[in-house]
């Protein structure tokens, strides 16, 4: 197990509300009538139009953080960046890198363009598969291998945090976990919940989140639950 890591102050403020944006691609998709394949947003920032969805998209969010003077964790379109999507897409391993650095330099830009805004740029990371089925869930370590390729370009882009985004299992979220805890860069996690409240390896919400804090030293500074989930459906202790 990894227990090496790189420790650096957060640049999370400790206050009690953060804004982050909703669940980028299935707004796009369905508010906004965008067309994504495989829901993909990072293709977004090779056309004009698309880097115009984008950002008029945080606009809308900027607003909101401003007006109530919030910090706004502002997440690159990178969710399907990684390796095994970006070749189901047509690219190459390699394209890796240039497509994460582009993502965070686009929100560098909209950052620039709104200095006196509260603005931290998370580097948004999804599962390697749509469904955590359980034949194919990698081992923690195996998935820290995997998304350190993602991870550390967005470390190395200078991104405030990780955003861990609709994990569907335990053991890839601890691999995202401790991938950024290698490179020393905050993470907040999301698990994608079931109608059950379950992860799709059957972990409760309490178990998973017990199991990630105890294989990499509590890292993780916040944990969410998906936006179509009802939370009211948790027990009292999983709240």
């Amino acid at each position: 197990m990894y227990s090496t890591a790189i420790s650096i102050p957060s640049r999370i403020p400790e206050s009690k509300f953060l804004l982050m944006n909703n669940r980028l691609e299935t707004d796009l998709v369905s508010n906004l009538n965008v067309e994504l394949t495989h829901l993909a947003a990072f293709e977004l920032l090779y056309t004009r139009d698309g880097r115009q969805h984008l950002k008029s998209y945080h606009d809308h969010y900027l607003k909101v953080s401003e007006y109530n003077s919030l910090t706004y964790i502002m997440e690159t379109p990178t969710w399907r960046a990684n390796p095994d999507w970006i070749f189901r897409l047509g690219y190459s391993h390699d394209e890796v890198t240039a497509i994460n650095r582009h993502a965070v330099q686009f929100l560098r830009e909209i950052q620039y363009a709104k200095s006196n805004a509260s603005i931290l740029i998370g580097g948004c990371v999804g599962p390697r598969r749509d469904e955590g089925k359980l034949h194919s869930i990698m081992s923690p370590d195996e998935a820290t291998d995997y998304h350190s390729t993602q991870i550390s370009v967005l470390a190395l882009e200078d991104v405030d945090l990780i955003s861990g985004s609709m994990m569907t299992n335990t053991n890839e979220t601890v691999g995202v976990v401790n991938a950024a805890r290698l490179v020393g860069v905050p993470v907040i996690i999301t698990v994608d919940l079931d109608s059950e409240g379950k992860l799709s390896d059957g972990s409760t919400l309490a178990e998973a989140i017990a199991k990630v804090d105890k294989l990499t030293s509590n890292y993780t500074t916040h944990f969410m639950v998906n936006c179509s989930f009802d939370s009211s459906r948790l027990l009292p202790q999983e709240i």
